[in-house]
């Protein structure tokens, strides 16, 4: 089979996958990008960023995949809709309470795009430290993101998110900070379960519960239990199949939503009904995967 390729980009020109192999190959030994220590994860961004336009180098640093979605960063993708050919955009308002934007094929308006800090408030998403901090930078990421997969979602070929959509901390310029991070071994839970018809799906985070001591840490807090209780009742999962989700998702033991921190919480409060349905198909088919190649011929 021909392995013939070729990915012109600004200042890099890859003629073949083999070509794609030995610059994946570069920057994972560069031990400079800690999402992608492998070959194969930087061959991934690469590809994807060839299949947009977008050099190697800035591929690497701008698309991160987080929950099987490729990420790009909200300036990467304010810069993708300005030097398209077909789209563009105006910024109409920008404050620590709106971002307004207005969209257009080129010289026709397709429409404003609007988010708000009343918006973020009802996602659970104020409570997280950027949020805080750098609200225009966030509401601005949030508004080009919603923004362009509703009026040019061609831009990317792909339905694509920021990273802070799908769970990801980030600073004031968008650019992450961590991940959630995902244990090796998912819990031993029959796959079954997160299609089990139960009687009463509510989770233990409905429950009320007092504020927690301003000494522990931050843990959750009863608003988030009760938007927590509400996100995971509508995706129909019982008590104990949310604890082995949170679980198998924070890479350590949830006894209850209450043991939650209130990053974490506000992480999934913020997801919408693609970022749930992903996280969910992740862990389905982790529960399904069984042990790694290496155990099972032991």
């Amino acid at each position: 089979m021909s392995n013939d390729l070729a990915i012109k980009t600004r200042g890099v020109q890859l003629q073949s996958i083999d070509d794609v192999s030995r610059v994946s190959r570069m920057f994972a030994d560069s031990g400079l990008f800690t999402d992608a220590r492998e070959a194969a994860q930087c061959g991934v961004k690469i590809m994807a960023g060839a299949a947009w336009g977008i050099d190697p180098f800035t591929a690497m640093v701008g698309i991160h995949i987080i929950q099987n979605k490729p990420t790009v960063s909200a300036g990467l993708m304010a810069a993708a809709i300005k030097g398209h050919p077909k789209y563009d955009y105006r910024v109409r308002e920008r404050s620590d309470k709106a971002c307004k934007i207005e969209f257009f094929e080129g010289t026709e308006s397709l429409g404003t795009n609007v988010y708000t800090l009343d918006m973020a408030q009802r996602a659970g998403l104020l409570s997280n430290p950027t949020w805080k901090k750098y609200p225009e930078a966030m509401l601005f990421a949030r508004c080009i993101s919603s923004g362009m997969r509703t009026f040019c979602p061609d831009v990317f070929q792909a339905t694509v998110y920021t990273p802070e959509e799908l769970g990801a901390n980030v600073d004031g310029d968008g650019e992450i900070i961590d991940v959630p991070s995902r244990p090796e071994k998912p819990s031993a839970v029959p796959l079954e379960a997160l299609k089990a018809d139960t009687p009463d799906p509510e989770p233990e985070a409905a429950q009320e519960a007092p504020e927690p001591a301003p000494t522990d840490g931050g843990g959750i807090t009863t608003k988030q239990l009760s938007a927590l209780a509400k996100a995971v009742k509508k995706e129909g999962l019982a008590p104990e199949q949310a604890r082995d989700f949170f679980g198998w998702l924070f890479n350590r033991p949830i006894a209850s939503a209450k043991d939650l921190s209130k990053a974490e919480a506000s992480r999934v409060i913020g997801w919408d009904d693609d970022a749930w349905q992903a996280a969910l198909f992740d862990y389905a088919e982790a529960l399904a995967g069984g042990p790694p190649e290496e155990e099972a011929a032991a």
